[in-house]
């Protein structure tokens, strides 16, 4: 009975939070000129789908319209492949798992490296599910997933204000009862 009470409680901060956050909880619009795309499989390249990074602020006040813009300090033989990376928000995971597969690995660390650089932001990471599995497994699964990727940011020295929100299978990214479209919905969502 504690463990059904304890899901319960979680699901019900999750609605809460959820509910109190941002009115606009529409997804970002597809980048059709983004490829690849997050079928969960480990170093797998392209987000799939993401913002271009320039005036996605979403009205949110996360976001000054810098951005994305490559001006890295310290990052002079990367600084277009870490642009490259900066543009993609959306990390991709593994059904039933919150471990960061490779590319997103690489994500994370592009953006930890802007947050250290930028110690006055606020980033905001949305976990997402799938629709398999019950609500309550889905937001806990989804905490999971902002969280590992939250971990990733501050061991890599990202000195920011980060929340992390679990939807679970609330706002799907692809709607769809097929793995073409459960590979898009397992995800974490940076938005800044």
């Amino acid at each position: 009975m504690k463990y059904i009470n304890y899901w319960l409680s979680l699901f019900a901060v999750a609605l809460l939070l959820s509910a109190c956050s941002n009115t606009q909880n529409t997804p970002p619009q597809s980048n059709p000129n983004a490829q690849g795309g997050g079928s969960g499989q480990q170093g797998q390249a392209g987000s799939g789908r993401g913002g271009s990074g320039q005036g996605n602020g979403r009205g949110n006040g996360y976001y000054d319209g810098s951005f994305g813009n490559g001006s890295n300090q310290g990052n002079n033989n990367g600084g277009n492949a870490n642009s490259a990376l900066l543009k993609q928000r959306v990390i991709y995971f593994a059904y039933d798992s919150s471990q960061i597969t490779t590319a997103g690995m690489a994500i994370l660390s592009a953006h930890a490296r802007y947050l250290a650089a930028n110690p006055n932001k606020r980033v905001r990471l949305e976990g997402h599910a799938d629709e398999r599995g019950s609500r309550e497994y889905n937001v806990a699964l989804s905490l999971d997933r902002a969280i590992s990727a939250e971990n990733i940011l501050n061991n890599q020295g990202a000195n920011a204000n980060i929340r992390t929100i679990p939807y679970g299978e609330e706002m799907p990214a692809v709607l769809g009862h097929n793995p073409s479209a459960w590979d898009k919905n397992r995800r974490v969502e940076i938005v800044y």
